[in-house]
Order: structure tokens, then C-alpha cells, then sequence
């Protein structure tokens, strides 16, 4: 027998065959593609269903007139803080 049947031998690899190693890395495989499908599938996203477009649109709508009145006080968006002065060109952009 060559040296190296011998040394596998001594640490318990003498009975060992391709085909048993391919089917424990086998079976390590699916383990753990199975543990990942199972995490991923408790913590999956959960999202709002969503609202039909007609309902979408008005809820948009009603968005909207509430935040004009809050665009036009001084201070907010960016204008009339002191930070820089207001020109023509700043009021078109």
C-alpha cells in the first residue's frame, strides 16, 4: 500500500469513497439552501396593498391642497431664511 492509503487510513478516511463525500456535501447543500429559503420567507417585506387608481388619484388630490398652504410661509423650502438672497432667477427655478 502506497504511504498516502496509509495516512488516510490512520484518520478514519479508508472506507471512504467519492460517492459518500459527494452525497454528505449533498445533503449539507440542501440543508442549507433550505434553511435560507425558510429566513427568507419569514422575513419577507410586507408592503400596503394598493389602492385602486381612482382612489389613489384623489388621495393625491387631497395630498396636495394640504401642502400648498404649508410651501407658501416664510422659512420653508430653502427661501426666505436669510441664507441667500432672493433674485429673479431663484424665484423662476
Amino acid at each position: 500500500m502506497s504511504l498516502m492509503i496509509q495516512v488516510l487510513q490512520r484518520m478514519g478516511y479508508g472506507a471512504s469513497t467519492v460517492r459518500k463525500s459527494l452525497l454528505g456535501q449533498g445533503r449539507v447543500l440542501l440543508f442549507n439552501y433550505w434553511l435560507t429559503y425558510c429566513v427568507l420567507k419569514a422575513k419577507k417585506p410586507r408592503f400596503q396593498p394598493l389602492l385602486p387608481p381612482s382612489a389613489a388619484r384623489s388621495a393625491t388630490e387631497a395630498d396636495a391642497g394640504e401642502l400648498a398652504p404649508a410651501a407658501a410661509q416664510p422659512g420653508r423650502n430653502g427661501g426666505g431664511n436669510g441664507s441667500t438672497p432672493k433674485t429673479a432667477a431663484s424665484r423662476v427655478l
